[in-house]
């Protein structure tokens, strides 16, 4: 990945599904084994809780979306991109 191209980095996690499941793993992880299950704040419980929904909602859109994909309803596919990419 060249530096002149930032937005690299983002495409290429934003539609794997194996970085979504690292990074849905790794955050459970931190949050009961690092910090012992418990939160420090409502703030952080909101945080973690919309980043683990993103993580596990991107992997399923980008299914549908190649699906709809393969069925030719290319425009409900793209309103799936779409919205995965305003989850982050």
């Amino acid at each position: 990945m060249r530096l002149r191209q930032p937005f690299n980095g983002y495409m290429l996690s934003s539609g794997h599904f194996m970085f979504h499941v690292a990074f849905l793993m790794g955050s459970y992880y931190a949050f009961y084994y690092v910090l012992d299950g418990k939160y420090h704040s409502e703030e952080e419980k909101s945080v973690l809780w919309q980043l683990n929904c993103a993580h596990i909602l991107v992997p399923i859109f980008d299914l549908l979306s190649y699906i709809l994909c393969k069925r030719e309803w290319w425009v409900c596919s793209k309103v799936l991109n779409i919205i995965s990419i305003f989850q982050y």
